[in-house]
């Protein structure tokens, strides 16, 4: 059996969920294999896809998955999915919202402005042993300093519509457990390894990273919307951007610093 098969049985039959036009409609099984999910690693692991993307949609964790469906498989397969160094998850949600952006494109107005917009987060997380946690995080949502993870973001704006491009891991200076420390070694040239490299750079390289990766794919839009982490630093932003010729698929760049607009 294909894997197109695979998945069209494992939606109707297992998932029993109505998005499989929109993933034949991008051929989500093409753009697995471009970000490394082989085919020698099994049908299980296009099965197991499908079953996080039901999590996703129907916000269930694995753990609930598991209970409430009869057809789950073990934890390990899942896990063992989530560890795998070789898979490009940043590259398949990159490739996937291109997709679904070029679907959505002939509902849009031409005079509705399209941006990227650049962000950071504070994810809560309790562990002290995590591999990534820090210590006193300033929360904005929360209004204090908190114990967790930082996480940079790329998203896509068309005014109706918000796509996730591509996230990247910031590791701070006060982890909870140093870098080398770390107990999940990869392969120097995997995925995986490329990732926990890129933590170590800063926000405002992860970030310009991330514009060069999707302008790349084929994605335009016509402001760009930034926080200006540190005032200092950000007119190296800016010159990067222009270094780079991003500038030339965005009219403007406007960056909020203390809650005040003003435009670079």
């Amino acid at each position: 059996m294909s894997y197109k098969n695979t998945i069209i049985e494992a939606i109707n039959n297992r998932l029993n969920n109505p998005i499989l036009k929109v993933l034949k409609e991008i051929k989500i099984t093409t753009l697995m294999k471009k970000s490394s999910f082989e085919k020698k690693d099994g049908v299980s692991n296009y099965t197991i896809f499908l079953h996080f993307i039901y999590m996703i949609i129907m916000n269930k964790k694995i753990a609930t998955f598991m209970k409430q469906s009869k057809d789950s498989l073990k934890k390990d397969a899942y896990y063992r999915m989530l560890k795998n160094e070789k898979y490009h998850w940043q590259k398949l949600l990159l490739l996937s919202s291109a997709k679904l952006i070029k679907l959505v494109a002939p509902l849009q107005k031409r005079t509705e402005e399209k941006l990227f917009i650049i962000d950071d987060t504070n994810e809560d997380k309790r562990g002290k042993l995590i591999e990534g946690v820090c210590d006193k995080l300033w929360s904005n949502k929360d209004k204090k300093t908190i114990r967790g993870i930082n996480l940079v973001s790329l998203n896509y704006s068309d005014g109706h519509s918000n796509f996730m491009l591509d996230f990247a891991l910031k590791f701070n200076k006060n982890l909870r457990v140093k870098v080398q420390d770390f107990k999940n070694q990869f392969y120097h040239t995997s995925n995986s390894q490329k990732r926990k490299e890129e933590g170590l750079e800063s926000k405002l390289v992860i970030a310009l990273n991330m514009l060069k990766r999707a302008m790349k794919a084929g994605i335009k839009a016509d402001y760009l919307l930034v926080d200006s982490w540190h005032p200092r630093a950000f007119p190296h932003f800016v010159q990067g951007i222009f270094q780079a010729k991003l500038h030339q698929r965005c009219k403007k760049i406007k960056t909020t610093c203390n809650h005040k607009n003003s435009e670079q």
